[in-house]
């Protein structure tokens, strides 16, 4: 759907020229890639083997989190934000090797 929605030839073609995956080897500073397997927009096959990252580059495999969502907690009114818990913790993790 989103392919045709902004005139891509298919699925296929959108993934060739939107996608970063052919820059991940060369990435030299340390970053983390986040991708749940329950993404709606993101097949398995989108998500990156080991090979192709550098050595530089972290990816978690969530089970759940959807499209960006990585919400969870009992009460909707008081949700708790798991990305804007494990961003910070990476960083920290990330200077405390530098030290």
């Amino acid at each position: 759907m989103i392919a045709k929605l902004y005139d891509f030839a298919s699925v296929e073609d959108y993934y060739q020229r939107s996608s970063s995956r052919q820059f991940l080897q060369a990435i030299r500073i340390p970053t983390l890639l986040i991708q749940a397997r329950d993404d709606p927009f993101m097949t398995p096959e989108v998500i990156p083997e080991v090979a192709e990252l550098s050595s530089s580059v972290y990816l978690e495999i969530t089970q759940g989190g959807g499209h960006v969502g990585f919400v969870s907690g009992n009460n909707p009114f008081q949700a708790e934000y798991w990305l804007e818990q494990r961003i910070p913790e990476f960083i920290q993790q990330q200077l405390n090797t530098i030290k």
